[in-house]
């Protein structure tokens, strides 16, 4: 009863809250006490544009005296590999960015599997 029912105050700095056990309601007798638990997950919901196009071209020269065809094919090979790699990781880490900057669409509450329990002491 102490804390916030603010889910704004359980995200912070993150999309996502997860808490195991949560109790959100209880009921007491002077015979038995029970309350009603479960799994809360908090989200937030963003506008994200659909299908962002993200074109990365990473145009890196080689040292001047160095010509393509000296490299060995298993270097270019290495190389191209390297360069498509790091293409990817930047793709998805500009995605990452883009989802954080997004507008806030709304706030999502779920209490999964919550169950009335009975409390012994």
């Amino acid at each position: 009863m102490n804390t916030t029912a603010d889910p704004w105050a359980y995200l912070k700095d993150q999309d996502e809250y997860k808490e195991q056990d949560t109790i959100i309601a209880c009921i007491e007798s002077t015979e038995k006490f029970h309350v009603f638990k479960g799994d809360l997950y908090i989200r937030r919901i963003r506008r994200i544009p659909p299908n962002p196009t993200i074109n990365i071209n990473l145009n890196l020269q080689l040292p001047p005296g160095i010509h393509p065809a000296d490299i060995p094919s298993h270097l270019q090979q290495l190389i191209q590999r390297i360069l498509q790699e790091g293409a990817l990781a930047i793709r998805e880490q500009v995605i990452k960015e883009l989802a954080r900057q997004s507008p806030v669409e709304r706030i999502e509450c779920r209490l999964i599997g919550g169950k009335w329990v009975e409390v012994t002491s």
